[in-house]
């Protein structure tokens, strides 16, 4: 995440500067917010259900577990 976290900045500073690619931090950006979201997600599914909020994950991982048995395999 750290080379994503220089390219992010890289990216601002060029659009605060005005220069090269305007909006190429928003792409570096994808990563970070999904940190973030996820992070709050936890927090609040922890604050929600306690312990039993662990068990998302697992679920979660299990579902597409079963959904990728369900893709076709390549010719």
């Amino acid at each position: 995440m750290t080379g994503t976290l220089v390219r992010f900045g890289e990216g601002l500073a060029g659009l605060v500067l005005d220069r090269g690619a305007k909006w190429i931090w928003a792409e570096q950006a994808l990563p970070w917010l999904g940190l973030v979201a996820g992070g709050a997600l936890a927090a609040a599914m922890q604050a929600w259900g306690g312990s039993a909020a662990s068990w998302a994950p697992v679920l979660t991982a299990a579902a597409l577990l079963v959904w990728s048995l369900a893709i076709p395999a390549p010719d």
